[in-house]
């Protein structure tokens, strides 16, 4: 299977390695000291668990989508704020029996990909996992490491079995969603409630429901954000809560959110809070608490970098 990865960072990056070493032809989209690296010396893996030993693969790394054709496969994994321009780039990577798997935060990026490309070619996909990109070329793989998909109107289909056999293949485990948005709004409700919250104050997720106040805040978020879901029709069950606060609570780490507002990155706050507060005007449904740590984010990113 021809693979593309449209956002070769720490996510991309990990799941285009282990795809490129089970043998499928792969191709990076990458620029700058990442792409040198790559072409260089490959694309490094590198676990933190204990016993796991540094690994190499060695996937094709260009610039540009063009001259290269329509891939079988393409991992879009861009920041949310990245999704228009990226998915413009990749157009001659887009052919008639593309699938194309987002692996994006948020719950919109779907929409504008099928606004380009039809929803018919789009997967969407949960990925459960702990990486960074550590410098060009070379992943940390800290933890997990398992994706989520489904069909966008639910159920199975002979594209999404294909698809998890050959995510299977490369020791990539993989769940089949009956119901994907299910699963895309439950990992939305945990970034609505740790990025700018964790950004704000530079606490851990366990840290943040370990105090009773930041443990209130915290559930008010999801519960807010829980609130516009429904408002959409997702099946959410009342215990969505309990589970979000038990993530956040075995999390000894702060947010990504933390780490790109201390490196002056662009943040994707649209795609959490805001979200949720553009949502909730529509719908008519009341969120101070995300409307309050919008806020208060928009006004942390414009003072500039955290410390």
């Amino acid at each position: 299977m021809r693979v593309g990865v449209v956002g070769a960072g720490a996510v991309g990056g990990y799941f285009g390695a282990l795809l490129s070493r089970a043998g499928h032809p792969v191709t990076l989209l990458a620029r700058g000291a990442h792409l040198e690296a790559i072409r260089r010396e490959g694309l490094r893996v590198r676990p933190v668990q204990a016993g796991g030993g540094e690994w190499v693969a060695w996937p094709e790394a260009t610039e540009q989508a063009s001259g290269t054709g329509p891939q079988d496969l393409i991992l879009f994994a861009v920041k949310s704020y990245d999704t228009e321009g990226a998915a413009r780039a990749m157009a001659p990577w887009v052919g008639p029996s593309t699938t194309i798997l987002c692996l994006q935060n948020g719950v919109e990026n779907e929409g504008k990909l099928a606004a380009l490309y039809g929803m018919g070619r789009v997967v969407p996909a949960v990925a459960y996992i702990g990486a960074e990109r550590v410098a060009p070329g070379v992943i940390e793989h800290r933890a997990r490491g398992e994706l989520v998909v489904g069909e966008p109107e639910g159920g199975s289909s002979p594209r999404l079995e294909q698809l998890r056999q050959v995510l299977a293949e490369a020791r990539i485990p993989v769940q089949v969603a009956e119901d994907i948005w299910a699963a895309k709004w439950e990992k939305m409700l945990f970034n609505v409630a740790l990025n700018a919250a964790s950004a704000l104050t530079g606490a851990t997720g366990a840290r943040l429901v370990a105090a009773p106040r930041s443990r209130w805040l915290f559930e008010a978020s999801v519960r807010e954000a829980l609130a516009v879901a429904r408002a959409q029709g997702v099946p959410l069950d009342d215990g969505v809560v309990d589970r979000v606060v038990a993530a956040a609570a075995a999390l000894p780490a702060v947010s990504s959110m933390y780490h790109d507002l201390v490196r002056g990155k662009p943040l994707e706050l649209e795609s959490f809070n805001g979200y949720v507060v553009r949502e909730g005007e529509r719908l008519g449904i009341p969120v101070p608490v995300n409307a309050t740590l919008y806020g208060l984010m928009e006004a942390r990113q414009a003072s500039g970098r955290g410390s």
